[in-house]
């Protein structure tokens, strides 16, 4: 019986955490705490009878089945559910005197390994944004495409926050909210797109952006339904309207977060700038965020260099989509023409200007600079026979 209580795993996470204070941060001890009752819900009244050799290969496979089923469009956070786990489970084998089975959680890869390929490429977005396929979706499939494209202009908004969304938090044509993972202030631009998907919902008996959400059935607006069930509707639609136009990825709302991230990133905006939009409390969160899903401007990059350094123009790849800020000199906006010939906007081209070294081709510089010596050392001439003759006429009347 005593050695029975030594296995109860309750019991000795209970030790494990008490042992560990002091050894480890308070953020860390909270992850481990969350992490445990995750394990709870899972396990739900098994929870107290449940001992270290319950925890199995076969265990933590429905384990992270589960976690996926309630978390399917945050595989990071099956991630960290299941590295934290793991991390405290280790703690836990190293205080007690008994052996396991040694390896439950191999197979399970942590440490950040989500899919790499979570982000919609630009064309694929602009299928979604396309008039035809919202005429031929039935009434459910354009709810959710809604959804997807408010969390898109929303600057990759978390579901979450699109389903607690209230009138009240729009003002001023903005929509300003506290993220509700991390509490950090969110202020929002309400452009064209957000307005026109905003109005298209808008009830006066209904608090909510999005009323639809929070119906458990079509037209029975007293029984609320969870977010986590909203979640798990939306998505189940949205992977519909993905294979329907053909996306490379199965569409959820985690991939449209991911996405607006990603094509602000190959738009070369700053890191800083996503990590604010995102409500990100560090930026090293936003580029690990960001660190899988970038390959896309490295191989525009790298195929660059190769075009410009080392390729013959008959082997150059045809042009491909650059990100701005990563143009070749020659492509630069400034350098492209003007609707009326100008390579300058902001000097017309005139026939006077013509041949000034600043507002024409680099062959005229030569001599519109010997042009302008000559003209200075004939004033410097006239100038100096002016002052000889001042003082010739100046003596003749003394």
């Amino acid at each position: 019986m005593d050695r029975k209580k030594k296995r109860l795993l309750s019991p000795l996470l209970e030790r494990t955490l008490d042992a560990l204070k002091g050894q480890r941060s308070m953020q860390t001890l909270e992850n481990y705490h969350s992490s445990i009752n995750k394990v709870k819900e899972f396990v739900g009244d098994g929870w107290e009878h449940l001992t270290v050799e319950d925890i199995t290969r076969g265990w933590t496979d429905r384990f992270t089945t589960w976690l996926e089923s309630h978390h399917g469009d945050k595989p990071q956070t099956v991630d960290f559910y299941l590295r934290t786990f793991r991390a405290v489970y280790g703690h836990a084998l190293a205080l007690s005197s008994e052996g396991t089975d040694g390896k439950p959680f191999s197979g399970h890869h942590t440490g950040g390994s989500f899919p790499a390929k979570r982000a919609l490429r630009k064309e694929e977005v602009q299928r979604l944004l396309s008039p035809s396929l919202r005429q031929t979706l039935p009434e459910n499939q354009r709810e959710a495409l809604d959804v997807l494209l408010f969390i898109f202009y929303a600057r990759g908004m978390v579901f979450k926050d699109v389903y607690g969304l209230t009138h009240r938090m729009v003002t001023d044509r903005h929509i300003r909210y506290l993220r509700s993972k991390t509490g950090v202030p969110i202020d929002v631009e309400v452009v064209p797109e957000l307005e026109e998907i905003m109005k298209r919902y808008h009830r006066e008996d209904s608090p909510f952006v999005f009323p639809f959400l929070h119906e458990a059935r079509k037209g029975c607006p007293g029984k609320e339904l969870p977010e986590e069930s909203a979640l798990r509707r939306i998505n189940r639609t949205a992977r519909m309207i993905g294979r329907k136009v053909g996306l490379s990825v199965p569409l959820t709302t985690y991939v449209l977060r991911h996405t607006w991230a990603t094509l602000m990133l190959e738009d070369s905006q700053p890191v800083e700038l996503i990590s604010q939009c995102m409500g990100h409390t560090s930026i090293r969160t936003t580029q690990i965020y960001l660190s899988r899903i970038s390959s896309r401007k490295v191989d525009t990059a790298v195929d660059g260099m190769y075009d410009r350094m080392l390729r013959k123009p008959k082997h150059k790849r045809k042009e491909r989509d650059i990100p701005s800020g990563c143009h070749r000199k020659s492509e630069s906006p400034v350098s492209q023409p003007m609707e009326n010939g100008n390579t300058h906007p902001h000097v017309s081209q005139t026939p006077e200007n013509e041949k000034c070294p600043f507002l024409s081709k680099k062959e005229t510089f030569v001599s519109c600079h010997v042009n302008t010596v000559i003209f200075f050392a004939a004033k410097v001439y006239i100038s100096y026979i002016c002052s000889k003759f001042s003082s010739a006429f100046f003596f003749c009347f003394t």
